[in-house]
């Protein structure tokens, strides 16, 4: 007899420490680190402009031309994306610095660059806008996917910034307002 209730004790002592164990655990915080806010990581190199970007985002510089001028290509991709090789590409930001030799207005060369994509905007509308103290346009075109467009003009050269996903609702889009947000020329 002695022994059973020995063991009913042992047994209530389990249940009992059971339960706050299971109690400490819904109470108790989780003890799994929360995600870290995204900082802006300034872009400071060879170009005429600086801005910041999160660090969420990959960053690959890379010289082209267009026109027979040397153009600059910035393209930031979420760096948890893989891009697959000869694959269309994920949604990105870019930017692309174009010379513009011959100054002509951002509005004409907007509209007659095929580099600007504008011949893909459906409204075919221009927005006029500013751009860390420049004059600026902005607009949408599809294609791949939903775009959106600003550029300006500043020291001879056109600054075309591109962001495109499949869902304007998409936080690039935030990511992008962010980087323009921070954009000065040089």
């Amino acid at each position: 007899m002695q022994g059973t209730k020995g063991l009913l004790f042992g047994v209530a002592l389990l249940v009992v420490l059971g339960l706050a164990g299971v109690a400490i655990g819904i109470t108790q915080p989780a003890l799994h680190p929360s995600a870290a806010q995204p900082t802006l990581v300034p872009y400071l190199g060879n170009s005429p402009l600086t801005f910041s970007y999160p660090n969420t985002y990959t960053l690959t510089e890379r010289g082209d031309s267009f026109e027979g001028q040397p153009i600059r290509v910035l393209t930031f991709v979420n760096s948890g994306v893989s891009v697959p090789d000869e694959s269309d590409g994920p949604p990105a930001i870019s930017i692309i610095i174009v010379p513009n030799p011959k100054n002509v207005p951002l509005s004409q060369w907007v509209k007659e660059k095929s580099i600007s994509d504008f011949s893909l905007s459906p409204d075919q509308t221009l927005s006029t806008t500013v751009l860390a103290g420049e004059p600026a346009v902005s607009y949408t075109h599809t294609g791949l996917y939903e775009s959106k467009e600003v550029a300006a003009a500043h020291g001879g050269n056109i600054f075309l910034f591109s962001v495109g996903s499949g869902n304007p609702g998409d936080a690039i889009y935030a990511d992008f307002q962010k980087i323009l947000n921070t954009v000065q020329f040089r």
